[in-house]
């Protein structure tokens, strides 16, 4: 039978047993057992043990003792005195779980440890335990742990034990007290993971703790473990609920019941304030939570968590309000209330101004409702969850078509109100989620098209896109179309029709109506959509329609795409060929066209013209990300018409290059008149508007017709300019040679009013004239006046409707005709200076030698009202000037026998020279009645000859003034104002200056 030792450490007594000195001994054990008293509870260990003990005077050497249970081995070394001290040197190896667990209970820590301790006793029986240990790995409550190192001591008197230690947790160091007296155990730690925190309390299944614990002060009382931890959130996100704050707990370690609570964490989404209690044999649970939101994107772990609801596809972000929840569980009953209350978040990017709800759940269902209340989007949603089959019902949601499709998690380029009804549904097994509905619009805008009730229906799980009976209308036309998209295996089908499309909306300097219709299946960039379009009654002018006509083929992914299309400009039996092709590639563009214009009256804003033109142009992004096109423009052809010119640009030819919208024209050259034109200058456009224009003209030796009855060479420089909402025609006309074969009662005017369509009427009426016109040599007027030699020296202003002439043209030399007579020009002007209209100031001085007598000949005042002047020296009665000019000789003094006779022959000379007198005066001073009456009596020594002259100034008002042409002037002012056929009113002074008013009747039988 082995022998069995029971060894008691502390009551050991080495005086019970005597040894010789220097003698050897071996102890040997096959089960030595050994109890450690800890915290009242027995602690058994037994294990081979091998001793082997010498005896020396005064003390015994142990020079082996080794001691092997089953979890550990301890190899010690040292004496044993006489006066019961002793010292000794213990190593370790092995796992200390055994003697640890009724200690640190769930907290006892597993694994191989390796150690080595100083064990005294002193005279006063104080016995004494201080080592040291460290492991490689190591377990609490099946976490693992890594590097563990510490110390450890314990002495019989105090009975404490304490620990000090660190280890590494992940990539943090950790540190750990342990203070352990009598029923008491006392743990500090810090720097240690939060969920490796919950997990040893037991308590992560219930909350999934995150962050870092900075500092941790843990009581262990029996079976009852208590603390506060200290938690700090980590830079990373976690799946755990990464909080900073301190959390208050209780484990009751037999019974498996956990309370918690905390008045503020701080998580990713703002702070909580949370209470629980569980008790896990029968998975009880009880919890509050209030939360405060001031992020929302780091919402979603805590949301699927509490109440079973998936923020994630929503994409929120930023935000405020707050969130109570309310999770109780019993078994595998779990009941669940919150209400939601949060302000300006986004949701997939769109800004929602307020969402309010409540969510209320139990075991695998959940309901709920939400109302959107925001400026530019109103409805609402309920939720229902039933076996983790997700939907959410949006019913007359109303708004901003981008909230709404953004709320969907629909990325399509659509701007504008819509409203409508969605169901978004997620099943349990399925991971892309559905949604189907129907919807509408008053005004909408797709991928930068305009649409006008606008309405169809929506079926889509965010990898396929289904639009169907999709009707519109777009830019006054009425459209059908149905569209599917599968983006996942980058398959389409679509087909549509829109017809009476009014370019006009589209682009506001076009006319037409149009019609588009499009259709393709098949692959992604593989496979085309086919287009063909046509446009009826098709121009930038309206007087000028033509029809366009081609067909077009896409290639796209959705995204990106490729553009060609060719087609035909119709117009008067000409067909111009155009082409483009256009390519979009993650926004940037690049591509070219090329137009060949078969009659350049189609973009001129007058028309009349014969010639052709050739446009070729590319397309590509600007540095500002904005499309842009350039290109150059050749212009050739017969004839090209000037408006409001009476002649033409023959044989010309062109080059304009343009960037955007602004136009170079780099040459233009051409014969007009005879002679050589060349031009150049600059446009600008913006919304078929002219905005910045300057052409500048150059013309050499041309011989225009500006007027009739007039010809001449002359040389142009002038300038077109836009001023404003005017265009400004400005420069010199410098005359080489004139001929004036006009009267000069005619109107005068620069150019010939000759529009050549509706269109350059517009044109017309914006130009404005600054024109100096000029000639110094071989300038002469010959018409029914005379025949005089000029030079002039003028400036046209104003407009087409007004023209405004000032200046002078002077004569230098030449002759004056009348009553077939010719007099020699004295001094001749045209004086232009009335700013109201084309009126001159004619100032001439002739002279004449008539039977020995010199007579002058005079003309003064404006053009439209001159008074006539004939003089003669040495003096003589008007009568007899007139008699001269007229009969080439005086009236004879008459005698008694010779009245009679000379009165009639008088009366008939003076007759026959008034008629004649009467047409030309009329016709060259504008007068509208002109009476010469001669009166010869044979009492006075003159006669009394009466000159009458008449002008109407209104429809119905008439002016007379009659004087008799002897010394004693006797005047007469007569004035008729005709109010009606039956009733007018005469005024009148008599030769005495006498005034009357007489109001005369007439009545009609």
């Amino acid at each position: 039978m082995a022998n069995k030792l029971t060894v008691n450490l502390i009551k050991f007594n080495l005086d019970s047993v005597q040894f010789p000195d220097y003698t050897s001994y071996q102890l040997t054990s096959p089960l030595l057992k050994v109890v450690f008293p800890v915290e009242g509870e027995r602690v058994t260990v037994q294990g081979n043990l091998t001793t082997r003990l010498k005896q020396y005077p005064g003390s015994i050497k142990i020079n082996k003792f080794f001691w092997s249970t089953k979890d550990f081995r301890v190899n010690a070394h040292g004496r044993v005195y006489e006066d019961i001290t002793m010292d000794l040197n213990a190593f370790f190896q092995g796992n200390p779980e055994p003697v640890l667990r009724p200690l640190l209970k769930e907290l006892t820590v597993s694994g191989l440890i390796y150690g080595n301790a100083r064990i005294t006793l002193d005279q006063n029986r104080k016995l004494s335990v201080s080592g040291r240990f460290d492991a490689k790995t190591f377990f609490c409550n099946q976490e693992r742990f890594s590097d563990l190192q510490g110390r450890i001591n314990w002495d019989n008197r105090e009975d404490l034990v304490r620990v000090n230690a660190f280890f590494q947790d992940k990539n943090l160091t950790t540190s750990l007290k342990v203070d352990s007296r009598k029923k008491l155990i006392r743990i500090k730690g810090s720097n240690m993971t939060g969920n490796r925190l919950a997990k040893l309390i037991d308590i992560y299944k219930d909350v999934s703790l995150g962050g870092v614990v900075e500092e941790a002060d843990i009581t262990v009382n029996k079976r009852i473990i208590s603390g506060t931890a200290r938690v700090k959130k980590q830079p990373d996100p976690t799946t755990d609920f990464n909080i900073g704050g301190t959390i208050q707990f209780r484990y009751d370690t037999r019974n498996k019941v956990i309370d918690f609570q905390s008045d503020r964490l701080d998580g990713e989404f703002g702070s909580l304030a949370i209470k629980g209690h569980i008790i896990s044999p029968i998975k009880k649970t009880d919890l509050s939570i209030q939360a405060t939101i001031n992020e929302m994107a780091g919402l979603n772990k805590y949301s699927t968590y509490f109440i079973n609801l998936d923020f994630e596809p929503w994409k929120l972000q930023k935000g405020d309000g707050q969130i109570n929840i309310q999770f109780n569980q019993n078994g595998s009953e779990s009941v669940f209330r919150s209400s939601i209350d949060v302000r300006n978040f986004l949701s997939s990017g769109q800004r929602i101004d307020r969402l309010k709800g409540d969510i209320r759940g139990k075991n695998q269902s959940t309901q709920g409702t939400f109302e959107i209340l925001d400026h530019s989007l109103s409805g609402k949603a309920r939720l229902d969850i039933r076996n983790e089959d997700l939907n959410i019902d949006f019913t007359d949601i109303r708004g901003e078509s981008a909230k709404i499709l953004g709320l969907l998690n629909l990325e399509l380029a659509i701007r504008g109100p819509m409203q409508g009804r969605f169901r978004y549904s997620l099943p349990k097994d399925e991971t892309l989620p559905r949604i189907e509905g129907d919807f509408s619009s008053e005004n909408l805008l797709a991928y930068d098209i305009r649409f006008d009730r606008f309405s169809g229906n929506l079926e889509t799980n965010l990898e396929t896109i289904h639009l169907k009976n999709l009707s519109h209308r777009c830019y006054g036309g009425q459209g059908e179309s149905d569209i599917f998209i599968d983006y996942q295996n980058q398959k389409f089908k679509l087909k549509g029709e829109t017809r009476g499309i009014r370019i006009q909306r589209i682009h506001p300097g076009f006319q037409g109506i149009g019609r588009l219709s499009y259709s393709g299946a098949g692959t992604f960039n593989e496979d085309p959509i086919r287009l063909r379009y046509r446009i009826d009654r098709f121009g930038y002018y309206r007087d000028r329609q033509s029809q366009l006509s081609g067909q077009a083929s896409v290639l796209t992914d959705f995204s990106d795409y490729d553009f060609k299309t060719v087609g035909y400009v119709h117009h008067q039996q000409k067909s111009s060929p155009f082409n483009i092709h256009l390519n979009q590639t993650q926004e940037q563009y690049t591509g070219t066209f090329k137009l060949h214009l078969k009659d350049i009256n189609l973009i001129m804003p007058w028309q009349n013209h014969n010639g052709r033109m050739v446009l070729n142009g590319q397309i590509k992004t600007n540095e500002a990300g904005k499309p842009s096109w350039q290109g150059l423009v050749l212009l050739n052809g017969e004839v090209l018409t000037i408006p409001g010119f009476p002649h033409t640009l023959n044989q010309f030819k062109g080059l304009i290059t343009f960037r955007d919208w602004q136009f170079s024209l780099s040459s233009l050259q051409g014969t007009m008149a005879d002679g050589q034109i060349e031009a150049n200058g600059m446009l600008r456009l913006d919304q078929g508007l002219i905005r910045d224009l300057m052409i500048n003209f150059s013309g050499r030796e041309m011989k225009p017709y500006l007027i009739d009855r007039t010809s001449g060479t002359v040389n142009a420089d002038l300038s077109l300019k836009q001023e404003g909402e005017k265009l400004l025609l400005q420069g010199n006309l410098i005359f080489t040679s004139l001929l004036w074969e006009r009267e000069v009662d005619e109107g005068i005017g620069f150019f010939s009013q000759s529009s050549t369509s509706k269109s350059s009427d517009s044109v017309l009426n914006r130009i404005h004239f600054d024109l100096n016109l000029t000639g110094r040599e071989n300038i002469r007027m010959r018409n029914t006046l005379g025949n005089l030699k000029c030079r002039f020296d003028l400036k046209l202003t104003g407009d087409f409707n007004f023209p405004v002439l000032s200046g002078k043209v002077i004569g230098q030399e030449g002759e004056i005709f009348f009553s077939d007579r010719t007099f020699t020009m004295v001094k001749a002007k045209l004086i232009f200076n009335n700013k109201f209209q084309i009126d001159p100031f004619v100032d001439l001085q002739s002279e004449a030698f008539i039977k020995n007598y010199r007579i002058r000949f005079n003309i003064r005042g404006p053009a439209s009202r001159i008074k006539p002047e004939f003089l003669s020296s040495p003096p003589l009665p008007p009568q007899d000037v007139l008699a001269l000019i007229s009969l080439g000789e005086l009236f004879k003094r008459p005698t008694s026998t010779e009245l009679s006779s000379q009165i009639s022959t008088t009366g008939m000379i003076t007759t026959k020279l008034t008629e004649n007198l009467e047409k030309r005066v009329k016709k060259i001073f504008g007068i509208d009645m002109l009476k010469f009456d001669p009166m010869i009596n044979g009492t006075s020594v003159e006669g009394e000859s009466r000159l009458s002259v008449g002008k109407a100034i209104a429809k119905n008002f008439i002016i007379v003034y009659s004087t008799n042409v002897s010394t004693l002037r006797q005047e007469i002012l007569y004035l008729l104002y005709q109010i009606s056929p039956s009733i007018s009113i005469i005024g009148m002074r008599n030769e005495e200056g006498r005034y009357s008013i007489d109001i005369r009747f007439r009545k009609r039988r």
